[in-house]
């Protein structure tokens, strides 16, 4: 896990995030995958926190902006999970939340965890619908450009999302995805944030304008 310290430039007034190796991002996102029933044997429910980071930089041999995963949390529940998210915002200075905020359930949990938080007066967090959230083949498209010959998502060594992205069969609709593969899931959401959202305008894309092999811009 990367803790970053937020940082602005003095000459363009840019605001940008530093870890302790001095490597730069301009944009931290986070993404929730809520628990569900694993697939068998294992019968717990699980659910994932994904973040990323933008690098400030871009890679001109690769003319897109490198990824890396920051931060990535399984926990047994929602209350527990959202805890965790409360932890990274400040950890990774990730305000940017998002998730599938249709399911009911879930939804309720976070508001009665919201309740809890500004009872308490503690930190709370806003949680967004995540862009195309139940159309997992668009957003993997965008995964697959960033894994292949130009290599611009990097996992890390153990990575959850990597061994659950191994797992998944290709194909597999949401509401598969949502039954068993959360951390791939919470990645998805994450990268198509990432991607498909303009970082200077936060208006949304309809696609990535990278070069046709390299997702990001």
């Amino acid at each position: 896990m990367i803790t970053l310290t937020p940082k602005i430039d003095p000459l363009f007034g840019d605001r940008y995030y530093e870890d302790v190796k001095t490597i730069q991002y301009r944009r931290v996102v986070g993404a929730l995958a809520w628990p569900a029933i694993l697939p068998p044997p294992a019968d717990e429910t699980h659910g994932a926190v994904i973040v990323l980071g933008e690098r400030r930089h871009e890679d001109h041999a690769a003319q897109t902006h490198r990824i890396d995963i920051l931060a990535e949390i399984q926990a047994s529940d929602t209350p527990t999970l959202l805890d965790e998210v409360i932890r990274l915002q400040e950890l990774c200075c990730c305000t940017a939340w998002v998730a599938d905020t249709t399911s009911k359930a879930d939804f309720h949990e976070m508001k009665r965890h919201d309740d809890r938080q500004r009872a308490e007066r503690r930190p709370r967090i806003r949680v967004g619908l995540a862009l195309h959230y139940d159309d997992p083949v668009r957003l993997h498209a965008l995964l697959r450009a960033r894994t292949g010959d130009t290599k611009t998502l990097f996992f890390g060594s153990g990575s959850i999302a990597a061994q659950s992205l191994q797992r998944a069969p290709l194909g597999l609709k949401y509401e598969d995805l949502r039954d068993g593969y959360q951390p791939y899931l919470a990645l998805l959401y994450a990268l198509g944030q990432i991607d498909l959202r303009d970082y200077r305008t936060n208006r949304q894309r309809q696609q990535h304008n990278g070069p046709a092999t390299v997702a990001g811009y």
